[in-house]
């Protein structure tokens, strides 16, 4: 008969296959049937805490650590997965507790060196980082987890010349592999090395066409260099692959509001809510788009009056010039004795009352609906998702009549000039 412990080797080994090939619930269940089995078995408490690890639920995992701890006090590996974690979570000082023991456990680990390095950059102690990253290379100068942890424990602690000295080992040691290149992506565009930014992040994407973030460092480069239609190509490509990057989002919108496309930049702003819900930054950027759309069309509008009062000003400094004498005026309402420019002068000011007098009506419309609204919902308070669908409606509407107010006062206006013209 199949003793427990051997029983819970067997789940173990089966585990581990599992996590190499990606199987992280399998692995998770094969460490439990394990656990079912033998309690303490330490090497069934290590694939647990990974196997949780990899699937984000770091709480759990740091009870599988502890547990893992308390089976094997000893055994520095248990520590550092507990560090790990809480390196992972920002939880730097107690990070930095328990890899300092795994690091003491064992001297001749460089993986553990890297790793507290990243902890005490996290902390802000830089100098003590990047001495510990010395320390790890010393030991593990081609190793390449080795090298990426020290490139991001020195890029944490803002050592961006050294952490690019890193990066070109590690692209050395891995030219194939996407992150190296899109790692000193990121390096050169904190330097302001856009150039060679770009190259690396299109190194990057040469080998991994569906790398969002290397589209987005190739995207920052451009949009560094002055480049907005490379920019917003490569954003836009980043969020295809990853739609919940609020960043990028708001970098797209940027450039098109720079552009002087608001049209556009309101489209790419409903998109990313849609995206990104619970992102608040990207409802203040739509109400700052639609604003940004109210002022400029009542710019056109207010431009529009400007001229027409100027031209006034002009006539009325010289009444006795006249384009066209009264028998060629097709207008029958012109006729001897009513001077042509006072009838004009009226038709003017009785188009912009007009305009005036249509948006008040449209506010009154509006002020309407949404009072109408407001007793609906307190009779019968709607769902969140109605409500929101609701304000978001009534917003719509409110733009589009003030929209409408401008530009029929622009109509107006632009179609009696013309006319004086003539």
């Amino acid at each position: 008969m199949t003793s427990p412990d051997e029983q819970a080797k067997q789940h173990v080994a089966r585990g581990k296959a599992a996590l190499d090939i990606g199987r992280h619930e399998a692995a998770e269940r094969e460490a439990r049937e394990a656990l079912a089995v033998a309690p303490q078995h330490y090497e069934a408490l290590v694939l647990l805490t990974r196997a949780l690890i990899v699937q984000g639920r770091y709480n759990d995992a740091v009870a599988g650590a502890a547990r893992a701890i308390e089976a094997n006090p000893t055994d520095a590996y248990g520590h550092y997965l507990r560090g790990m974690i809480h390196e992972l979570q920002k939880q730097y000082a107690e990070a930095e507790v328990h890899l300092r023991e795994a690091c003491k456990l064992d001297t001749r680990d460089s993986v553990y060196r890297a790793r507290l390095a990243m902890a005490l950059a996290g902390k802000g102690d830089a100098d003590e980082a990047e001495k510990l990253v010395g320390e790890a290379l010393a030991l593990g100068p081609t190793f390449w987890l080795t090298l990426d942890l020290s490139f991001l424990a020195l890029m944490r602690a803002q050592r961006v010349t050294r952490a690019i000295e890193v990066g070109e080992k590690l692209r050395e040691a891995s030219p194939d592999k996407p992150e190296p290149h899109r790692r000193l992506a990121w390096a050169f565009n904190v330097a302001k090395r856009y150039d060679e930014a770009d190259a690396s992040a299109r190194r990057a994407i040469a080998v991994q066409p569906n790398d969002a973030d290397a589209w987005f460092e190739l995207g920052y480069s451009g949009a560094m260099r002055g480049k907005r239609s490379e920019a917003l190509a490569a954003y836009r490509e980043s969020v295809r692959i990853r739609p919940s990057q609020v960043a990028v989002h708001e970098n797209i919108v940027k450039i098109l509001r720079e552009e002087g496309d608001f049209s556009a930049a309101e489209t790419a702003v409903v998109k990313a809510i849609a995206a990104c819900p619970n992102a608040k930054t990207l409802v203040t950027l739509r109400d700052e788009v639609r604003a940004a759309i109210v002022a400029k069309q009542r710019e056109v509008v207010e431009q529009a009056a400007r001229e027409s009062r100027e031209t006034l000003a002009r006539t009325a400094e010289t009444p006795g010039e006249t384009r066209k004498s009264d028998s060629e005026k097709s207008d029958p309402a012109t006729s001897p004795g009513v001077p042509a420019t006072a009838l004009q002068d009226e038709e003017i000011r009785t188009a912009l009352e007009r305009a005036a007098e249509m948006r008040r009506d449209a506010d009154a419309r509006l002020a309407s609906e949404r009072a109408s609204r407001e007793r609906a919902r307190k009779e019968v308070p709607p769902p969140d998702s109605l409500r929101k669908s609701e304000e978001g409606a009534l917003a719509t509407r409110a733009d589009q009549a003030l929209a409408l107010w401008f530009m029929l006062a622009l109509a107006l206006v632009s179609a009696l000039l013309f006319w004086r013209g003539c």
